[in-house]
């Protein structure tokens, strides 16, 4: 994802920026369910920002991945939320030793 950064040098410019994100979704089978959730790590992996949607009840095709672990633990977090969209500036409790695994892989 490219997005950019004002800069006021002479007039306005954009200084684009990139940031890898890592995103999932998560559906439970008995009610349907679902949230989506994801991570914007900086370039040593560490924590930027967190962010989960509760998406209610859907159906759709889920693709597992190996290493998405930390990003479908986020979604599982929103799962019944009413928050329309929940930002983590700090990783969530229940992420801390997947993150700190990802990070050393």
């Amino acid at each position: 994802m490219l997005i950019g950064l004002p800069v006021f040098q002479d007039g306005l410019h954009w200084l684009p920026i990139v940031f890898k994100i890592n995103s999932d979704c998560t559906r439970r089978e008995e009610d349907g369910m679902a949230s989506c959730g994801g991570l914007i790590p900086g370039s040593t992996g560490a924590w930027i920002l967190g962010f989960a949607k509760s998406i209610g009840n859907i159906s759709f095709q889920h693709a597992h991945r190996k290493g998405n672990k930390v990003v479908d633990q986020i979604a599982k977090l929103v799962l019944l939320d009413t928050v329309e969209v929940k930002l983590f500036t700090i990783p969530p409790h229940v992420v801390g030793r997947l993150l700190h695994a990802d990070i050393r892989d």
